[in-house]
């Protein structure tokens, strides 16, 4: 059966394939190792391939398969070049040169005496040059060896060339945390999933779409992964690791040293008072409204609600002045600072308000475990809103030992909080906590 090749080179005005474009590029056509034809194609870098050009490119690749030095930034720019015309290339469509010569172990290969060290990219020399090094790649393999690692790239199209082809059969479809690494063992990024291998392979599926996941790809050098017993463990997880190690692509999860509230009550005619939030939390529960990492997200929030509902900034410690507020000068305050309005009603409205970002009181009698997955289990250890680790067992142990008080973190609150709603599979283990720094959990926003 006849071998028919387009080999291809680039020139790009930049790294993006979402926003940079294709200045020029270059094919030489090979049939059976016998060059057939060349063809350059040079564009302005702020234009897109014509209809005309994309149509003459595709009928030039037609029954072909395109190979490149680097074939995922090439796919990438190509698919957001002919997607814009209505055509399309796939990964089989295309095999990379660097990733075969990975394959086969071939560090050094001995360059064709007609090929120059440096060819400017998207120019015929360097169209040819990628063909004379595909022949010496081909001629230093062994038959039986080139065959195989062909088909491999055949079977695997969108695994990035860096990454060990084993990663790919051992990736499992369970729920956990997976870390990508770059050079010199760099974290770049933390995710979770309930099925680890659907998701770590979609990052390389459609990169060519997303900024972030072409560089992802393009850096990761290695891949880890840590199974949980289902998708709360893997929220958990991935916040943990994400604060503790702050890997260089996560924005979210990012760690926090003090965390805010509004600490009123209704009983009493004091305003809403912004404080850090400490061991107080537990002690007043039911009297702390929302948990921000910025006194000026705070302040931003209770603003929206006054605004919203007509409040008085005034009488909610928003603004420090004789006589009525600013507010109701402008008909947005019911009055309630110039008698207007009763303070009854204006603090029953305000309780209103604020109901939503109300800290929930921990419904339970003390520490518990909760329990995830079918088997083997893991116990999540929980008291006041505040996660205190986890054990991996059939059955708990009678006494279970906490090494050092931990303390509220806002993340891990909303993802208890919606775990824990409604359910039944949990344990009582007040009795079985060993807390060696006091008995009950700090509140702050920074994990131990």
């Amino acid at each position: 059966m006849q071998e028919r090749f387009a080999f291809i080179s680039l020139a790009l005005s930049g790294p993006r394939p979402t926003r940079d474009r294709i200045r020029s590029l270059a094919l030489v056509l090979v049939d059976d190792d016998q060059r057939v034809a060349q063809w350059q194609l040079d564009l302005h870098a702020s234009s897109a391939l014509s209809g005309e050009q994309a149509h003459e490119l595709m009928v030039r690749l037609l029954g072909r398969r395109l190979v490149a030095r680097n074939a995922r930034l090439t796919l990438a720019f190509l698919r957001n070049a002919l997607r814009l015309r209505g055509d399309d290339l796939k990964a089989r469509d295309i095999l990379c040169y660097t990733r075969l010569k990975n394959q086969l172990n071939l560090t050094s290969v001995v360059r064709s005496p007609t090929t120059t060290m440096f060819e400017a990219p998207g120019t015929d020399a360097a169209a040819l040059a990628l063909f004379h090094d595909w022949q010496s790649l081909r001629q230093q393999a062994a038959p039986e060896m080139w065959q195989a690692a062909l088909d491999k790239q055949r079977r695997l199209p969108s695994w990035p060339a860096q990454l060990k082809r084993e990663l790919y059969s051992a990736l499992p479809e369970t729920p956990g945390v997976y870390l990508f690494y770059g050079e010199h063992s760099a974290l770049l990024y933390v995710g979770k999933s309930i099925n680890l291998r659907a998701r770590i392979l979609s990052h390389f599926a459609d990169d060519f779409r997303h900024d972030k996941e072409m560089r992802l790809a393009q850096q990761v050098q290695h891949i880890e992964w840590e199974e949980t017993a289902g998708e709360v463990g893997a929220l958990i997880r991935e916040a943990q690791l994400v604060k503790a190690r702050m890997p260089l692509f996560n924005r979210r999860l990012r760690r926090t040293s003090r965390l805010y509230t509004y600490y009123w009550s209704a009983e009493v005619d004091a305003p809403p008072k912004l404080v850090e939030l400490t061991q107080a939390y537990i002690e007043h529960a039911g009297q702390h409204f929302g948990l921000f990492r910025r006194p000026q997200q705070a302040e931003a929030a209770l603003r929206q609600r006054i605004e919203a509902d007509q409040l008085c900034p005034k009488l909610c410690g928003l603004e420090h002045s004789r006589g009525a507020c600013f507010a109701y000068a402008l008909g947005r305050c019911r009055g309630a600072c110039c008698q207007q309005e009763s303070l009854a009603s204006h603090q029953q409205r305000l309780a209103q308000a604020l109901a939503s970002l109300q800290l929930a009181v921990w419904p339970y009698p003390g520490a518990i475990a909760w329990r995830e997955g079918q088997g083997p289990y893991h116990w999540h250890l929980v008291d006041q809103w505040c996660y205190l680790g986890r054990i991996e067992a059939e059955q708990l142990p009678e006494q279970i030992p906490l090494e050092a008080a931990v303390r509220l973190d806002l993340d891990l609150y909303a993802i208890l909080r919606r775990a824990l709603q409604d359910s039944t599979e949990w344990v009582d283990i007040s009795q079985r906590v060993l807390k060696k720094d006091g008995d009950r959990p700090a509140v702050s926003g920074l994990p131990a």
